[in-house]
C-alpha cells in the first residue's frame, strides 16, 4: 500500500498559519516552498502572499522527490516588455506563481 502524502495547491494559508498546526505534528510532513515565498500577485502588480504550498511527507515521498521544487516568477520575462509585469501577468494569466515539485516515478513504491 503506498503511503505518500502529498498536498499541494492554493489554501489561503502561508505555511506559518495555525491552521496547517495539525498537518505539521505528522512526522516528517515538510513544506517545499518556503513560507517566506510570496506566490500571489496584488492589484498593483507586486507579490504579495505566500498562500500556494506543496506539503510532503519525506518519510514516504522523499525516495520520490527529486529536492527539486520552486516558485517561478516567469512572469517578469514573459511580460518583460510591459511596465508592470506583475500586473500584467495578474490580469492575462492568474493571480498566483506557479509552483511546483518534481518527482520520480522510475523507482519502486514504499510499501
Amino acid at each position: 500500500m503506498e503511503k505518500d502524502i502529498i498536498l499541494m495547491g492554493d489554501f489561503n494559508l502561508s505555511a506559518n498559519d495555525a491552521g496547517w498546526d495539525s498537518v505539521k505534528t505528522m512526522s516528517t510532513m515538510t513544506n517545499l516552498i518556503p513560507g517566506t515565498s510570496l506566490t500571489t500577485l496584488s492589484t498593483s502588480g507586486g507579490l504579495s502572499s505566500a498562500y500556494d504550498n506543496i506539503w510532503i511527507r519525506t518519510q514516504f515521498t522523499g525516495n520520490e522527490f527529486t529536492d527539486t521544487s520552486r516558485a517561478d516568477y516567469y512572469y517578469s520575462l514573459m511580460f518583460s516588455g510591459s511596465a508592470n509585469p506583475g500586473l500584467e501577468a495578474r490580469n492575462r494569466i492568474s493571480d498566483h506563481v506557479p509552483v511546483w515539485a518534481k518527482f520520480r516515478v522510475d523507482k519502486a513504491d514504499d510499501d
